[in-house]
């Protein structure tokens, strides 16, 4: 197999809460290990983002996760929502609500977020070999 064959998984996640810890645990499990603080951070910018999925998808039944294993590591988490502009992300009605985004974006650097009217895909790159070594 090629070094630069993209290997994946992919799960289909009910939209609910309930999901969560299981998500948590499939990233524990398949993507190299990471120090206690580096989980931390990195499981609480998936939490986000996923939570920010599954409410954005209450007329879908699921939400997609994609593990990229090789050749460089990430999760993807797509929801079925009505999308919003990456640039403008939808403003919240609580200064402690809406501020998913905001939050995993400064816990784990290189988001990409792709969004449209028939969905929003994030991307979080898993941290590299350099990083984990630090």
């Amino acid at each position: 197999m090629s070094e630069h064959t993209q290997r994946s998984i992919s799960l289909a996640l009910r939209t609910s809460y309930d999901e969560l810890p299981l998500l948590r645990h499939v990233i524990r499990q398949t993507l190299p290990p990471l120090s206690q603080d580096q989980q931390s951070r990195y499981l609480g910018a998936v939490t986000e983002i996923a939570v920010n999925a599954i409410d954005a998808s209450k007329r879908a039944e699921t939400i997609r996760v994609t593990l990229v294993l090789a050749p460089r590591p990430s999760v993807t988490i797509s929801d079925f929502g009505s999308g919003f502009d990456p640039a403008h992300p939808p403003a919240s009605d609580s200064d402690s609500l809406g501020q998913g985004l905001t939050i995993a974006a400064a816990s784990v650097p290189g988001i990409i977020i792709d969004s449209s009217p028939s969905g929003t895909s994030v991307t979080l790159p898993y941290p590299s070999a350099e990083q984990i070594a630090s």
